[in-house]
This record gives structure tokens, sequence and C-alpha cells, in this order.
């Protein structure tokens, strides 16, 4: 066979060999989809992080009216005690009992607020720190959806030239040599490989030296 021809058909190969690399580099690109995977993730553990603050704050709110109506109501019923209306001593010892019950539920909320006030400062330092993140994290996706755009692009471009660069070399080795090329590579790709010394250079196997001489 004549050396000419497989010089040809080598072409050919060499096209279909980058070919493979360019579809090997596509199926590598995920369109930003790791990048979105740790967004969503980061998304997820800063949610109760930022919901944090407003639960106590919230809580506060509501703990201040309480003690707002139990400030009230304590204030009634002094009133009630000290406003010469005659009361017997067993009303008044419940009326007693009854302020000394809401100074205790005064002082519980006293002492949740104190904690809430406490807690506060470094929940939103916490919520502030994770929404960075967060924002740190979206940053990263968007810019490897952009890049992956571009790189996607510029795959799409190099396939095209090969495709039409393999076409044309395609043109050149003769029919018959070229079946043959196509079926062993429909087999196992590639179709050809380049021989180092007596060995082919893709899997390594020895090849005798007279049949290496019969292509020259």
């Amino acid at each position: 066979m004549a050396s000419d021809e497989l010089r040809r058909l080598w072409k050919v190969n060499k096209r279909d060999v980058a070919l493979a690399k360019v579809r090997a580099e596509a199926a590598k690109l995920d369109g930003g989809a790791a990048a979105k995977k740790t967004l969503e993730s980061a998304r997820a553990q800063a949610a109760p992080i930022a919901e944090l603050p407003k639960t106590l704050d919230g809580e506060r709110v509501d703990l201040e009216l309480q003690d707002g109506s139990l400030t009230e109501r304590r204030a009634k019923v002094e009133r009630e005690m000290y406003s010469g209306s005659g009361l017997g001593a067993k009303e008044i010892a419940l009326r007693e009992k009854e302020m000394e019950a809401i100074d205790g539920q005064r002082e519980k909320i006293a002492a949740r607020i104190a904690e809430i006030a406490e807690a506060l400062p470094k929940a939103r330092a916490r919520a502030a720190a994770a929404e960075k993140a967060v924002e740190g994290y979206r940053k990263a996706f968007e810019e490897a959806r952009s890049g992956a755009a571009g790189a996607q692009e510029a795959i799409r471009k190099r396939f095209a030239e090969l495709t039409s660069a393999r076409a044309e070399a395609a043109k050149l080795p003769p029919p018959g040599l070229l079946t043959r090329y196509e079926a062993i590579r429909a087999k196992k790709a590639p179709g050809m490989a380049r021989v180092d010394g007596l060995a082919c250079g893709v899997c390594g196997t020895t090849q005798p030296e007279k049949t290496l001489l019969a292509l020259k």
C-alpha cells in the first residue's frame, strides 16, 4: 500500500482524534451546574441563620407587649386595693397574691428580653456573614455560567471547523481504504495510530517488521 495513501488517511484520523477531544471537552462542561448546586446549598444553610434575628426581634416585641399588659393589670389591682372601697382581708390577700404572680411573670419576661438583647447582635452578625457568603457563591455561579457559555461557543466553533476539515480530508484517501478505516474506527477508536519503532503508539502492541516494511 502506497505510503502517500496512508498519509492522506492519517489526515482524516488526525481530524477524528481532534473531534474526539472536542467532544470530551464538551462533556466536561456543566453549564455552571456545580456552582449552582453549591449556591443552592449555601442558601439552604443560610435561610435559618438569616431568619433567627427576625424571630428573636419578633419575640422581643411580643414580650414587651405582654409586659405592658401585665403592668396595666398590676396597676389596676393595686388601685383596687388602695381605692378605699372597703375590701376585706381575704380580697386584699387575693390581690396581693395576684400582684406577686404578675411580678414573677414580668421578671421572667425581663430575663428573656435581656437574653434576646444579648443574642441579637451575634445573630445579626451571623446572618450578615451568611448573606455575604451566599452573595459570593451567587457571583461565582454567574461567572461559571458566563464562562461555560463562552466555552460552549468556542467548542461549537472548533467542532464546526474540524467537521468541515474532516469532510475535506475524507475526499483524499481511496474510497476502499477509507471504508476499511471507518469500519475499524466504528469498532474501536482511533481507527489509525502512529508506529513508534515497532510498537503501536496507542496500544503498544509490537508489529512484525515485515508488516511495517510493507506499508512503506
